[in-house]
């Protein structure tokens, strides 16, 4: 049975100088925690003028880290739960990375104009304000329990109130699967091929609709709810294999395929279709034959479909007069269920047929495609 036992205690040394004095004692990317920077420059800003001005301030927490938990020598005593955004707010104010807003307005007396002034011309400027801001005591509470899980949880319900996504909850579910997860989304095809930033975990997503894919090896669901069970399946048993080795030479294939931020791959529906194409090729034995230059001319060609599609929908075009193709139509509207498996065996089916139309070249299938296409035809 896992330790449940926890108990929370305040942080001793936590006014703002000692807090920058102990940065390096703190572990700011736990396993479950989300990237950082995610705060605009108006955020930050209003939580410094919050500071300098005495508000009240919202708890932060932290873990304490035991031994166990560290990774070799890391010095680290404790890691972020909770508070990360405002705690780097506070040392990029401090190194002079953003100012005080131009509306900034102290509340507790003459505080002369500060606004737009940065944390070293405080010094000389308002030295009050600079010292109200050294001094003040932030709210930190730690943790202190055996089990991780229970440490993952409090991070999942402290940061419900600022809406997690779904890729960002899942990272905290522990288990197996969003340690491969996070190892999947650091692969080359991602940093170097994928043309949209990993903002809010966007490639831990897509990595675990991949890894999700290749362990079912057909076509799936990829909502949310599927992956979350997929997710937990594996906390529940670890024993089970997920197939990470497949998926590291899946993406290895896909590197070598497709260029450095690449303009096909600006749709995830786009990529889960490229993945599927991928994974048969794997298990027919052979690499992706069809060239690259043809994927180009069908994506341009469902581009100049919706656009017709638009057009006559707006009035510019009468319906009559134009000639739409079916097919095109079809795959160009199934990219509103990017995450439905029969929308996207219908769109690989489609992808397949104008292959082999257009270029006499046939793209790979599985016998789960195989089936699907004669259950259609008949």
């Amino acid at each position: 049975m896992p330790d449940m036992r926890f108990e929370f205690y305040p942080y001793l040394r936590s006014n703002v100088l000692q807090v920058l004095d102990d940065w390096h004692r703190i572990d700011f990317d736990p396993a479950y925690q989300r990237k950082g920077g995610v705060w605009d420059l108006e955020k930050r800003q209003y939580f410094i003028d919050s500071i300098i001005n005495g508000m009240d301030l919202t708890k932060l927490y932290f873990h304490e880290l035991t031994p166990t938990s560290r990774e070799g020598t890391d010095p680290s005593s404790y890691g972020v739960i909770d508070g990360k955004q405002r705690l780097e707010s506070i040392r990029d104010f401090v190194q002079d990375r953003f100012p005080l807003s131009d509306e900034f307005e102290y509340l507790q007396g003459d505080g002369g104009n500060a606004a737009g002034l940065r944390y070293s011309e405080l010094l000389t400027e308002f030295p009050e304000l600079r010292s109200r801001f050294d001094d003040t005591v932030l709210p930190i509470i730690v943790m202190r329990a055996e089990d991780e899980v229970l440490i993952e949880g409090l991070f999942v319900r402290l940061n419900e109130q600022e809406n997690l996504n779904a890729a960002e909850k899942r990272n905290a579910f522990g288990g197996p699967i969003p340690l491969i997860i996070r190892e999947i989304a650091s692969h080359r095809f991602f940093t170097d091929c994928v043309p949209f930033e990993d903002g809010r975990y966007r490639h831990r997503e897509l990595a675990a609709k991949i890894l999700w894919i290749l362990r079912e090896n057909r076509f799936v669901s990829t909502k949310r709810r599927d992956l979350d069970e997929f997710v937990k399946a594996y906390r529940a048993n670890p024993a089970l294999d997920p197939h990470p080795t497949e998926l590291f030479h899946l993406a290895d294939e896909m590197h070598r395929f497709f260029r450095y931020h690449d303009p096909l791959l600006t749709n995830v529906g786009w990529i889960t279709l490229y993945v599927h194409m991928f994974r048969m090729a794997a298990m027919g034995g052979h690499p992706l034959r069809p060239r690259r230059a043809g994927f180009e001319r069908f994506v341009a060609a469902v581009t100049e479909t919706r656009g017709l599609i638009r057009r006559i929908a707006n009035g510019e075009l009468v319906a009559d007069d134009v000639i739409v193709n079916p097919d095109l139509a079809q795959f160009d509207s199934l990219r509103q269920s990017p995450n439905d498996a029969t929308a996207l065996r219908t769109r690989y089916a489609i992808l397949q047929r104008y292959f082999a139309e257009e270029y006499g070249a046939q793209l790979p299938e599985d016998a789960d495609q195989r089936d699907w296409l004669a259950a259609r035809l008949s």
